[in-house]
């Protein structure tokens, strides 16, 4: 990741002096995607409001031509992800909504489905079941009548994550092949958040050395790959290991560090998250 931010970086000085705005639209939104996996959502707000201006001042009208999905709605992905991070749940919601509408108004199945990707992923850090499947069944829908693979591959993990949520028989397994589906195909991104979401599944059930086994998993894809953005949530994960084994100073501690990445990193929905299970620990729940 930091090779890729480098890469961005280089890019979007290369870019500012061109008097195509589309160049630079694309750098800003290159370097916002990084630093939103970097876990620096705040930074990537930046880059995406400079990039949609440069969208509007571009006034493009034939997209399909120029580029995979309309860049409006890409630059509305990543920032909904952003916004949520950043603990403007509302925002991020509604952004979603509007991404969704905009790629069906559109009518490009490529469109739909990159909006629909990011609003899965929203709804499954929002635990919203039912809205990650509706939009994955959406999707799953246009990528078979369009034959698109890697959509397909997409599908079929969103459809592990939510047996992992629903705690379905053999999710954490099916989730396992999909992710190797994933990787196979050249794939990286957001592996960690995947797991994340196993390693909840095998808390949920007791099954605490399996848990372990995908936290580890995700911080050695996290050591590869750089992305931060499931660094607090797999450390709170960790401290509820740590509370359902009665090792109550233990986990204070993991807490304490869970909320103190997502500070570093602004992302208050995490910080949140790990703050209500320090005071859950504090009042002797769990």
């Amino acid at each position: 990741m930091k090779k890729a931010e480098e890469l961005a970086n280089h890019l979007v000085e290369e870019m500012e002096n061109e008097s195509d705005t589309i160049p630079r639209l694309i750098s800003r939104r290159m370097r916002a995607a990084t630093l939103i996996a970097m876990g620096r959502s705040p930074e990537a707000l930046a880059d995406l409001k400079i990039s949609y201006a440069l969208y509007e001042a571009s006034q493009i009208t034939d997209f399909a031509a120029r580029f995979a999905q309309d860049p409006g709605v890409q630059i509305w992905s990543y920032e909904l992800l952003a916004l949520w991070m950043t603990g403007r749940d509302d925002e991020a919601v509604s952004l979603t909504q509007k991404a969704m509408e905009r790629a069906r108004e559109l009518n490009h199945a490529n469109t739909i489905c990159y909006a629909g990707l990011h609003a899965v992923t929203l709804a499954f850090w929002r635990g919203d079941v039912e809205g990650g499947r509706a939009v994955n069944e959406e999707m799953r829908r246009i990528a078979f009548e369009h034959d698109m693979a890697l959509w397909k591959i997409y599908c079929s993990l969103h459809e592990a994550e939510l047996a992992c949520m629903e705690d379905g028989e053999d999710a954490a397994g099916k989730l396992d092949a999909a992710l190797d589906d994933y990787k196979e195909s050249g794939c990286g991104l957001w592996i960690t958040l995947y797991l994340a979401e196993q390693a909840k599944f095998h808390l949920r059930r007791d099954d605490l050395d399996s848990a372990r086994k995908s936290i580890a998993r995700a911080r050695d894809e996290m050591d590869e790959s750089g992305e931060e953005w499931a660094k607090s949530e797999l450390c709170r994960i960790e401290g509820e290991i740590h509370l359902r084994e009665g090792n109550r100073e233990r986990a204070k501690k993991v807490f304490e560090g869970a909320i103190e990445i997502a500070r570093y990193q602004d992302a208050q929905a995490l910080e949140l998250a790990a703050m209500h299970a320090l005071e859950r620990l504090a009042n002797n729940v769990g």
